[in-house]
């Protein structure tokens, strides 16, 4: 199913597409974080070594890392050709966003090509089909593996270097290697509670919230006046000395 796309000029010519962002609540910027991140999706292009734009974001439940990641995405949106955030508490989650990104292209190069020659131009033959499933189960291992290998050789297209992939939540039940595609071109960011869950890029630990940043976070979520007033209520009613 998977066909070549060397040279197919309305696909090499157009490599932004729309996307949409998980709403992850709140956001309390964490200067810090953000800089150490960033540091480590841009490296240092004269350096010695070679460093992968591939970071795991790590730490224990409700620390922000989703946001986190998040928020990096919105910062950069100007800088990205698009985000594709990927569910991957499960090969099965994991499995069904590739599903989707695999017809949010085909329908994105469709207003340049008729719809069956851009399935077939990508290797996503039949993937409006697939969607249609009950469940995953339903669909055989050389198809599922076809629409990740289609995906992956897009992503690997000469010219295709600014776009970003979020693994969101990986757990260790599964090996998820084979989705993804290991290149210098473009980001991958991994949120995790396993600072495993990933043996290639960088780890970064995502630490509790100062209590600076807790407050700001409570006062970005009821408003400023309902975190301030309680303190100015007890200076009221402080007794003078």
């Amino acid at each position: 199913l998977t066909t070549s796309v060397t040279g197919l000029e309305y696909i090499s010519d157009n490599f932004t597409v729309p996307y949409t962002l998980p709403d992850t609540g709140a956001v309390v910027p964490r200067e810090e974080l953000l800089n150490r991140l960033d540091g480590i999706l841009n490296p240092d292009t004269n350096s010695p070594t070679l460093n992968l734009s591939i970071v795991t974001l790590w730490g224990l439940p409700g620390t922000g890392k989703s946001t986190l990641a998040r928020h990096y995405a919105e910062l950069n949106k100007d800088k990205l050709s698009f985000v594709f955030w990927i569910r991957s508490e499960s090969w099965e989650t994991v499995m069904a966003s590739y599903l989707e990104i695999a017809n949010t292209l085909v329908e994105h190069y469709s207003n340049s090509a008729e719809r069956e020659q851009v399935e077939s131009d990508l290797g996503l033959i039949g993937v409006q089909d697939m969607l249609k499933a009950k469940t995953l189960i339903e669909l055989d291992t050389p198809r599922t593996h076809s629409v990740v290998r289609a995906i992956r050789n897009w992503l690997l297209r000469p010219g295709n270097r600014s776009w970003l992939l979020v693994f969101d939540n990986v757990e260790s039940s599964f090996d998820i290697f084979e989705f993804i595609p290991l290149t210098l071109a473009g980001k991958i960011i991994f949120t995790s509670r396993d600072s495993n869950c990933c043996s290639w890029g960088t780890k970064l630990q995502v630490d509790a919230m100062t209590e600076q940043e807790s407050i700001d976070l409570l006062a970005s979520i009821m408003g400023k006046a309902a975190v301030e007033e309680p303190v100015q209520s007890k200076r009221e009613t402080t007794p003078l000395a």
